[in-house]
């Protein structure tokens, strides 16, 4: 079902104005197809139930699924669809080329040379790498059944230079989907690969750009982004943004709405990162209308947006989102880690709101801390990003339910993880706060070392200003509410 689910967003809010030729009104296909569409949580049990009151096993049912599910690719791959005009243009030379590749197995050529000639035409505006490279290895094909050697060593020259520009493309897009996927969970500020590796090879390219294609100059644009967010440069990351944006505004409706999302995003990042939280709360709204759940790129919206509220303070409205995002549909199809991310933010909320509480019969978040780590298990390759969230939590958790000698253990613990993981990494506030957690595990019950520890660490957090990506909460603010706690309460010191 969760196939179909997907197969009906895409169908629906793409490529509805198609449907009609393909679903008979009143027929079962679009009865299972409206059941689809109006209920994102449906599922066989009950479609099953109300077509054919059967079970989902029933021949009947998994025919009609199969077939519903058959038209609605017939639907996206036949139709055009302005909204991808870049996955279109892209659809409709491949088959141009397939075609030429059918005729060319029984020797034909000479439509063929036609066919990939024309196409050639077609790619001389949007410059698409690899489809170039299948269209002149073809025309090596012909010149060399031709007998037409000139042409012959002219297009193996054109391949070679294909090859090399392709192979340089794909290195750029290689970096992108680590950078991506690095995004996806962590929250560091270190990407795996340094940084002065990154603007190495974005200078490389820029001497030998003119011949790319429009993807490759779209991929180097989004490289300059994230390579200015890992620098914290505001500055250049503003003028990479606009760049991008009038990139995509020139080549028209070309790219797809994920790039537009893509600078929304950036944008958000922007503006928390200059703490202009009006315009990043507009940005979260751009960003709103060209996502959703369904498709999953919501998540990281909310991500943001999570992080707006929390920098801001507002614990009740970024523990109301979290708990949106926990109830959606999609949430129970998300990565592990990231279903474990969005369940340390909800753990962070509650903490805090119990922290700012001042009255006497507040109750402790019901979490329980040995549970939350085993739920949430670090990562052996992200030593600075999501396992630094999870040990801050669960430190936490720890110091508000009182066992000395655990703590003890814990601040021993946090040495050891500090001295491996952190104390060369390039975010100073992470590595205080991290210090600071290791000696209020081994203050026990001695109040006047916790109110000197607050000095102490305020007066090192307020020299450096900068907001760490792994801070969504100043911890500054933590220091206070954590010292404000300890040293009017006896229940942490035994």
């Amino acid at each position: 079902m969760d196939i179909l689910h997907e197969l009906v967003f895409v169908a629906e809010n793409y490529y509805s104005k198609f449907l009609n030729s393909h679903l008979k009104e009143g027929s079962k296909l679009a009865s299972l197809y409206d059941l689809v569409k109006a209920n994102e949580y449906i599922n066989d049990d009950e479609v099953s139930q109300i077509l054919y009151e059967g079970i989902p096993t029933d021949k009947k049912y998994l025919m009609l699924k199969r077939n519903l599910m058959l038209k609605l690719n017939d639907v996206i791959l036949e139709s055009d669809n302005d909204a991808m005009e870049y996955t279109q243009l892209r659809f409709q030379v491949e088959k141009q080329i397939i075609i030429a590749e059918k005729l060319l197995s029984v020797n034909l050529f000479h439509t063929p040379e036609k066919i990939l000639k024309k196409a050639l035409i077609e790619l001389n505006e949007v410059w698409f790498t690899d489809l170039q490279l299948r269209i002149y290895k073809l025309l090596r094909q012909i010149y060399s059944l031709k007998g037409h050697k000139k042409k012959l060593l002219k297009t193996m020259d054109k391949i070679e230079l294909l090859k090399k520009l392709l192979e340089k493309e794909d290195e750029v897009l290689s970096q992108i989907q680590m950078h991506e996927s690095y995004f996806n969970y962590s929250c560091s500020l270190n990407p795996n690969q340094s940084l002065e590796e990154l603007s190495s090879l974005i200078l490389t390219h820029d001497h030998e750009s003119e011949n790319h294609s429009l993807e490759f100059n779209l991929n180097s644009l989004r490289l300059r982004i994230y390579l200015a967010y890992g620098y914290n440069d505001p500055k250049q990351l503003k003028t990479h943004i606009d760049q991008l944006r009038l990139f995509l505004v020139s080549t028209g409706r070309l790219f797809e709405e994920g790039q537009r999302l893509f600078v929304n995003v950036f944008e958000i990042r922007y503006y928390l990162m200059i703490q202009d939280y009006p315009n990043a709360l507009k940005a979260v709204w751009r960003a709103n209308e060209l996502s959703s759940y369904q498709s999953f790129d919501r998540f990281e919206v909310s991500a943001l947006c999570y992080q707006m509220y929390m920098i801001q303070g507002q614990y009740t409205e970024a523990g109301n989102l979290s708990s949106q995002v926990r109830s959606t549909s999609q949430y129970d199809r998300l990565d592990p880690i990231d279903k474990a991310i969005w369940t340390l933010r909800q753990v962070l909320v509650e903490i805090l709101i119990y922290l700012e509480d001042d009255s006497e019969g507040k109750v402790l978040p019901n979490w329980n801390a040995t549970e939350i780590y085993e739920t949430c298990l670090p990562l052996a390759k992200d030593k600075t990003g999501y396992n630094v969230h999870l040990l801050m939590i669960h430190t936490i958790l720890l110091l508000l339910n009182g066992d000395s000698d655990v703590l003890f253990d814990k601040g021993n613990a946090l040495k050891v993880y500090y001295q491996r993981y952190l104390k060369s990494t390039r975010e100073p506030r992470v590595q205080l706060f991290f210090k600071y957690l290791t000696r209020l595990c081994q203050c026990k019950n001695q109040e006047d070392k916790v109110e000197k520890l607050e000095i102490k660490f305020l007066e090192k957090l307020y020299q450096l200003d900068f907001r760490d990506p792994n801070e969504y909460v100043s911890f500054e603010v933590f220091v206070k509410l954590l010292t404000k706690e300890f040293t009017r309460s006896s229940v942490l010191y035994i």
